[in-house]
């Protein structure tokens, strides 16, 4: 049986959940739950002498999960199979 997948990246988390939310509609199940990545980074700056100056901590994260569905559900629903998925990617 083949299965379409599906990976949903959103950098706020009320913006995922609305997201599984309306795929669930659509037929499609969680296969890896909701989770939060994160990455820490540090900000420099270049001074008159070409030395790097710290200037700040950078952190960036992004929630993503992972549903699927069986490949065939459109076609049993009569709808036209796509495999177009429209993604946010973090930044």
């Amino acid at each position: 049986m083949a299965f379409q997948q599906t990976k949903i990246t959103r950098r706020r988390k009320h913006e995922a959940e609305q997201a599984i939310q309306d795929l669930l509609k659509r037929g499609f199940e969680i296969v890896t739950p909701l989770k939060e990545y994160g990455s820490e980074g540090k900000v420099f700056k270049t001074d008159s002498y070409n030395r790097k100056i710290f200037v700040q901590n950078n952190f960036n994260s992004c929630w993503i999960a992972v549903l699927r569905r069986d490949a065939n559900y459109e076609s049993e629903k009569g709808v036209r199979n796509s495999k177009s998925v429209a993604r946010a990617h973090c930044v």
